[in-house]
């Protein structure tokens, strides 16, 4: 229980070291990895993402329980974007962890990291949070 509580600070450190990087073009950031979760990897456990996601007011879609793939659609739109032209895939995996990336127009994937605009990582961090909280 120990070990879990320091993961789980340790991810929301990282995420709060996300949230207070300064404003730039574009930022990059490391693949977001949350939990592992509390209860085995299940339909269940898929569930209660897919409604922590919901409850926190992310639209879902695309969500397919045998394969633990879900999207959810951005809010993020800039100058040269629309709203719902990002999305992030939530990824489960059998080892109780679950894998957060980022897609759409601006984002590339350099080495380890991921290069986004601001505007969608601040997003991305809201959404581990809110998952790191569902696999509590």
């Amino acid at each position: 229980m120990a070990a879990r509580r320091a993961l789980i600070a340790l991810v929301l450190a990282g995420a709060s070291s996300l949230a207070s990087l300064g404003c730039q073009a574009s930022q990059r950031v490391p693949p977001v990895l949350v939990g592992p979760m509390r209860v085995a990897p299940s339909r269940e456990a898929f569930e209660r993402l897919l409604d922590g996601a919901r409850a926190a007011g992310f639209s879902v879609e695309d969500a397919d329980v045998v394969a633990g793939r879900f999207r959810v659609v951005s809010r993020y739109a800039d100058r040269s974007t629309r709203i719902g032209e990002h999305a992030f895939v939530v990824q489960c995996h059998q080892s109780g962890h679950v894998q957060i990336v980022a897609v759409g127009p601006r984002v590339t994937h350099d080495g380890s990291e991921y290069v986004m605009p601001p505007g969608l990582r601040r997003e991305l961090v809201a959404l581990s949070q809110v998952l790191t909280r569902a696999t509590m």
